[in-house]
């Protein structure tokens, strides 16, 4: 029930060399609590993990499944504080009057680096994101071979 199983998914986090548990691991401390009914003091010896960890993985074993014990990204889901739509507009609308970043940080009240972030998504963090390509010249002529040499 817990061998054989691909644990990555389709999003797959590269394992840290140092780590102590990798996916395949933690179903076997799992398996060994659930299925093999051993302390969990000893399984935590045995896997150089603290007693804390063992129960953090059997409990998101039991709440998941094998898809639990896969590795999670640690960047947070949402922002504490994101910034408001109007200050990210704003910081936009001068970003098109030619503002630098400094100078938009100071009118809009946020840091020098969240400007640059709101820009950086928005797609306008370079001059020549500002100002679209000019069309090439081509030149049309009203019949095939009318060139002039």
């Amino acid at each position: 029930m817990l061998r054989h199983v691909n644990l990555l998914g389709p999003r797959r986090v590269d394992i840290h060399k140092d780590a102590r548990t990798t996916p395949h691991s933690r179903a076997e401390i799992a398996r060994r609590v659930i299925l093999g009914g051993q302390p969990p003091g000893a399984i935590a010896a045995a896997f150089g993990v603290c007693l804390k960890t063992v129960g953090k993985w059997v409990t998101r074993f039991k709440a998941g499944g094998l898809e639990a014990l896969a590795d999670r990204f640690s960047r947070p889901h949402h922002l504490h504080k994101p910034t408001p739509q109007a200050v990210r507009k704003n910081a936009i609308d001068l970003c098109g009057m030619r503002r630098p970043g400094c100078e938009i940080a100071r009118e809009t009240g946020v840091s020098a680096s969240t400007v640059s972030r709101i820009l950086r998504t928005a797609r306008l963090s370079r001059a020549r994101d500002l100002d679209p390509p000019a069309p090439a010249r081509r030149y049309e002529h009203a019949a095939p071979g009318d060139m002039i040499y």
